[in-house]
């Protein structure tokens, strides 16, 4: 069974550890990379969800490649950030809908969810 690890500052993996799902606590990006290498590496890792400013900080080729990965896949999870717009919600959730389920989802207009 392929499991979720979160990869999230220390000061989140309190919550996550209490919330039962497996977590990486790490201070900023490039322990964010070693982390990222180490649990893709597991072949147990289903999914690794990464705290999003620490996702956005590492060098864009490295965060391509793992925004491709799809085994295990790699998601930035914006925790805890408040997005700028709603529109960037939409979109941030319709482009992990579609990596999940591969097929392109659109939301209507007005609809925040």
């Amino acid at each position: 069974m392929a499991r979720l690890t979160m990869v999230a500052p220390r000061e989140l993996a309190v919550g996550f550890r209490l919330a039962g799902t497996d977590v990486v606590a790490v201070d900023d990006a490039a322990a964010t990379e070693a982390a990222l290498e180490r649990l893709r590496a597991d072949p147990e890792v289903g999914v690794i969800g990464v705290f999003a400013p620490f996702f956005d900080a590492l060098e864009p080729a490295t965060r391509r490649a793992y925004e491709d990965s799809v085994a295990p896949v790699v998601v930035a999870v914006p925790l805890g950030v408040v997005g700028t717009e709603a529109m960037d919600h939409r979109a941030r959730l319709a482009s992990l809908l579609q990596r999940a389920i591969g097929y392109r989802i659109s939301f209507g207009e007005g609809e925040d969810e």
